[in-house]
């Protein structure tokens, strides 16, 4: 497995898995993130696992009013495989110690 982060919030991930008496998988993600603003990331992400291409946007919002210790994500994915499947997320984070903006918890601490 080879993971590279860049210093904006995105990573390009590959990874190859031999099964015990099995087929070997590879399987390959790339992702890039924006900040409109500290508290907020937009993330576009794509990924292969053997024929199967996989691609996704994820918003995450870390509201000021909350002390920077509450995550909110939306996010949704799509295959291009038929039949095609979509994948709905809704998430909710808490943050212990550090409060922080969102930009510099996914620089710094995540």
């Amino acid at each position: 497995r080879v993971v590279a982060y860049t210093g904006t919030g995105g990573y390009a991930e590959y990874a190859k898995t031999k099964l015990e008496d099995g087929p070997e998988f590879d399987a390959t993600t790339l992702a890039a993130s924006w900040y409109p603003f500290q508290s907020l990331k937009v993330q576009l992400s794509g990924s292969d696992l053997h024929d199967e291409d996989n691609y996704g946007v994820l918003l995450e919002h870390q509201p000021e009013m909350f002390g920077d210790s509450l995550g909110v994500r939306l996010g949704f994915s799509m295959t291009d495989s038929s039949p095609k499947a979509r994948t709905y997320e809704l998430g909710i984070s808490y943050y212990f110690g550090r409060k922080v903006p969102l930009q510099t918890r996914d620089r710094q601490y995540r």
